[in-house]
């Protein structure tokens, strides 16, 4: 009589289901792992726009003036200037005082987080700025991704950026909106 013997390994067909039941899970996997990402990307840009909010009102606190950039009273991007200046290495910050230090810059130009260093940047890899000018403690609304807020604000300065992944109520990430 033959005896025949199996071996204690695995057969190819139990091989395959199991990578098969891998691959699912890792596909299951990968969209909540981006939207995580994306996810942590916003909290990071929020974080910078209220610092960079506070930067500009120590500034002004430091000296009794807005930075030249907001001298018109219209929306206005962060600039490799201002970037040298909030980080303590300008003519207009003659104390040397460092307001900020940015974390992401491309072309020495503060970015937002989810800036792709090696494309050229567009506006809405930018952080804007409006200021009250005019010192009525009101900065009036206009509307528009780059010409915030919506509605007159009660500040002395705003700061946001425009989310790409937001809908219409989120697409602004704002100084003024976070609680």
């Amino acid at each position: 009589m033959l005896k025949c013997r199996r071996s204690g390994g695995f057969t190819l067909i139990e091989m395959l289901v199991v990578v098969a039941i891998i691959g699912i899970l890792v596909g299951l996997l990968l969209p909540a792992v981006a939207q995580v990402r994306r996810r942590a990307l916003i909290v990071k840009a929020r974080a910078e726009v209220k610092f960079l909010e506070t930067a500009l009102r120590c500034y002004y606190a430091e000296y009794d003036a807005w930075p030249p950039e907001a001298a018109s009273g219209q929306a206005f991007s962060i600039t490799k200037e201002m970037t040298v200046m909030l980080e303590g290495g300008s003519e207009n910050n003659n104390r040397k005082i460092i307001f900020m230090n940015f974390a992401k810059k491309v072309s020495d130009i503060p970015c937002v987080p989810w800036t792709k260093v090696e494309s050229s940047p567009t506006d809405a890899d930018f952080y804007w700025c409006k200021v009250d000018h005019d010192f009525d403690n009101k900065i009036p609304g206009a509307g528009g991704d780059y010409n915030q807020p919506e509605a007159d604000e009660k500040r002395p300065v705003i700061v946001w950026c425009v989310n790409p992944w937001g809908t219409d109520d989120k697409k602004i990430i704002g100084s003024w909106l976070l609680k």
